[in-house]
């Protein structure tokens, strides 16, 4: 065994081969499985000392941000990017079923759509051009000719506060229906979140979601609905406040 740790650091690449077999009765692993080695082959060598050399739980943020393509290789991110995988699915399959048309709008736009003081700007072979804020206008003009659009795109906004609440990039999923009535807009919207939260949970990817949350239930039909005085008074009867405080 010091042999092998002599040899073999942390995070380095190697070739395993033997027999998959179940575990035994009282035994956990990944999958239900575990592989009964014969022998092993080192494929990739890592540096001396490994991943724990460049990251590790000391490490503040600004080391994990310039590192990111280690801090992925943990057990906790690897099930997020999993889980996101598993959520962006669910939300097309979703779509796909309701018959909606997915649009791929581009994100270098010559126009605003949520205000110009959060646009990122850039020289666009000498024309002033724009990142989206939102693909909004270009799905509202596709649908005259396919009806129910949505769109899963990037998106960007100038904000230069460092808060939970503010990211100057993100996935936009975005959706567009003609010719309905508010209370069916809710309607559409109440659907859309707890038939996503369905597809999740009855997936493979369900176990993941409950490792990061374990609380986590998928929202029941029908939302309460209310209107925005009657809201602001719910929160002062059940003591809801923001982050700060108020």
């Amino acid at each position: 065994k010091q042999w092998y740790q002599r040899r073999v650091a942390i995070t380095a690449g190697v070739q395993i081969f033997g027999t998959l077999k179940e575990v035994p009765e009282g035994k956990n692993a990944p999958g239900g499985h575990e592989l009964d080695a014969d022998y092993w082959e080192i494929v990739g060598r890592s540096p001396a000392g490994g991943i724990d050399n460049v990251l590790n739980v000391e490490s503040n943020s600004d080391v994990m941000y310039q590192n990111r393509h280690l801090w992925i290789r943990g057990e906790n991110m690897s099930k997020i990017l999993k889980v996101r995988h598993a959520t962006i699915k669910a939300f097309r399959d979703h779509y796909y079923d309701r018959d909606y048309v997915e649009v791929t709008p581009p994100t270098m736009v010559q126009c605003q759509v949520e205000g110009g003081s959060t646009l990122f700007k850039f020289d666009y072979f000498g024309e002033e051009a724009y990142l989206t804020q939102s693909s909004q206008l270009y799905l509202e003009t596709c649908i005259p000719a396919l009806g129910n659009v949505y769109c899963i795109a990037q998106s960007y906004r100038a904000e230069s506060s460092h808060t939970r609440r503010h990211l100057s990039e993100f996935t936009h999923i975005e959706g567009e229906l003609p010719f309905i009535t508010f209370e069916q807009l809710l309607q559409a919207l109440e659907d859309l979140v707890c038939d996503t939260a369905e597809r999740i949970m009855t997936s493979k990817h369900s176990q993941l979601v409950l490792d990061i949350n374990p609380n986590f239930k998928v929202p029941q039909r029908p939302f309460k609905r209310m209107d925005y005085r009657d809201a602001l008074q719910y929160c002062k009867e059940h003591d809801i406040k923001k982050e700060d405080g108020e």
